[in-house]
């Protein structure tokens, strides 16, 4: 389950080893600003060209090149849009982490309080990350097919669902 906490919870820990903040917006985003030690994941990276989520040893070597280990614990965060945030969330879960850490606020309001960002890219210290994968949280189409009937609500804006917008926007 993915733990909400504070700014000022992350802003008293920021510069603790066993944190490791993950930025899951695009690199450009990433570079007009950033977390102290945040390290950009970018998550149109988790899936192939065709939208599919990678398999999870592909997951774990993109997870662990970024410096997730399994030593440290991850602190993510986001933009208003919070898609990217939740879906690094949602994986890392089903890769087997039970210590996710959400930042509760967007990176907007970190930065519109005043508290320290930054702009150059920081470079992550590759290490291993071992997926345990937790297959209770994920739902196939093979799953959904086989299954009672069910209804699948989509909670995208008519945009989004249409195609006529991105979702990274």
């Amino acid at each position: 389950m993915v733990i909400f906490v504070s700014a000022d919870w992350v802003a008293e820990r920021i510069d603790s080893p066993d944190l490791l903040l993950l930025n899951p917006r695009r690199p450009m985003k990433y570079l007009q600003g950033h977390l102290k030690y945040a390290v950009n994941l970018p998550l149109f990276r988790a899936f192939d060209a065709q939208g599919t989520l990678l398999a999870p040893e592909t997951l774990a070597s993109w997870i662990g090149a970024a410096g997730l280990g399994d030593q440290r614990t991850p602190v993510l965060y986001d933009s208003p849009e919070g898609q990217n945030g939740a879906m690094l969330a949602w994986i890392l879960e089903y890769l087997g982490r039970t210590d996710v850490h959400l930042l509760n606020v967007f990176f907007e309001r970190w930065a519109a309080e005043q508290r320290e960002v930054f702009y150059k890219p920081v470079q992550a210290a590759a290490t291993t990350f071992t997926p345990r994968v937790n297959a209770q949280i994920r739902v196939t189409l093979d799953d959904l097919r086989a299954g009672p009937p069910v209804k699948l609500i989509d909670f995208r804006s008519q945009e989004e669902y249409s195609g006529a917008r991105d979702l990274d926007g």
